[in-house]
């Protein structure tokens, strides 16, 4: 390695401890969907691994009860139905 190179990864919030959780996502802005465990899991998984370059802003569930909840800091924004509104206001 050359002294000039520099790490193909790219530093995220995810690498010091004690960083702000809350800083804008690195990674491409990604809806899961669903919100049951899969998706949960899904989006947890995402968040301790920024390697694979997809950063969850938020959930899709056709699930009424689930609105408005949230897995940690990525919120469950609407039914599947509101995809491609949703995908532009978040800038999905």
């Amino acid at each position: 390695m050359s002294p000039h190179s520099t790490s193909a990864r790219p530093h995220t919030a995810h690498d010091s401890p004690g960083t702000d959780r809350s800083a804008p996502p690195t990674g491409l802005r990604t809806l899961v969907v669903g919100a049951g465990a899969a998706g949960t899991a899904l989006v947890r998984d995402l968040g301790r691994t920024p390697d694979f370059g997809l950063a969850p802003i938020g959930l899709l569930d056709d699930d009424p009860a689930k609105a408005g909840r949230s897995v940690g800091a990525v919120p469950v924004l609407g039914p599947l139905a509101e995809l491609t509104g949703l995908a532009v206001r978040h800038r999905a």
